[in-house]
């Protein structure tokens, strides 16, 4: 499995050029919102879960919310590129602000906002 890269952050595309990402710096302050990001570099990973580790899950959640983890199955060995990552969670104002700065039509901006 490939997947897209995501750090194609259009403020990180005005500061370097795609073709030098392997010059990209380690951390990265983004301009326009100000978040401290850190790049991680590509790799392979193993996505998923085994058998033992769904039950595991499965019985120290006692009394909590009932969870199938079967879709955590089969695990797969899984390579991603090198992307940038927010060493602090984003704030409702920030993600506003990205959200109005998309301009996105109201179909697609549905897709960003939590389903009632």
């Amino acid at each position: 499995m490939n997947w897209s890269n995501s750090r194609t952050s259009c403020a990180l595309h005005e500061c370097y050029d795609d073709a030098e990402h392997e010059h990209w710096p380690e951390v990265w302050t983004n301009p326009r919102d100000g978040l401290v990001m850190r790049l991680i570099p590509a790799g392979e990973f193993i996505m998923g879960s085994t058998p033992e580790q769904i039950e595991a899950a499965r019985l120290k959640d006692i009394g909590g919310h009932e969870f199938s983890l079967l879709h955590e199955l089969p695990q797969l060995r899984a390579f991603l590129p090198d992307f940038y990552l927010s060493e602090c969670a984003v704030t409702n104002e920030q993600f506003t602000k990205r959200l109005n700065a998309m301009c996105l039509p109201p179909e697609q901006l549905k897709l960003w906002l939590p389903s009632p």
